[in-house]
């Protein structure tokens, strides 16, 4: 069974129902808490068939890990990185002058979401990060990467 972490954060969240809703399992909502955003959302999920609950902040509080989560976060499957084999034929197909991002042993998950952000702002056709020595991907990284993880193709 794949590995499950939760996300936090309307922009986390939103990227992940508009690129790969099916790799959310749930959705919890702050109770007392109804804004604009979250109608936005619970519309989203209901189109979508994707459970949702409200929950107490207390909470939502101890599934962050005492993390900024905006009032709303979200169980989704990690899904594994394709290896070196899956990045050279996705490599193969690309155009004469691919560009590439490759991350060696960023460790801190604040700035591997950062240069993930920031390689989607730049247009990189893909990013590989080592297997060990890196941040692995978790919630901060989704945090961090303001959806841009959602955009990119990653290779381990």
């Amino acid at each position: 069974m794949s590995k499950s972490i939760y996300i936090y954060g309307f922009h986390s969240i939103e990227a992940q129902l508009n690129s790969n809703p099916e790799c959310i399992l749930n959705v919890f909502f702050q109770s007392g808490r109804s804004d604009i955003r979250i109608s936005k959302i619970t519309s989203i999920l209901n189109n979508q068939k994707i459970s949702f609950s409200k929950i107490n902040k207390n909470r939502l509080d101890q599934l962050t890990k005492y993390e900024l989560h905006q009032g709303v976060v979200a169980e989704v499957v990690l899904p594994q990185l394709p290896g070196h084999k899956a990045l050279i034929e996705f490599v193969t197909k690309l155009s004469n002058n691919p560009l590439i991002l490759m991350l060696d042993s960023i460790q801190d998950p604040r700035n591997l979401g950062a240069c993930l952000r920031c390689a989607n702002a730049a247009g990189v056709d893909c990013v590989v990060v080592n297997k060990d020595g890196s941040a692995p991907i978790n919630a901060v990284v989704h945090k961090t990467s303001a959806g841009a993880i959602n955009q990119l193709k990653i290779f381990q």
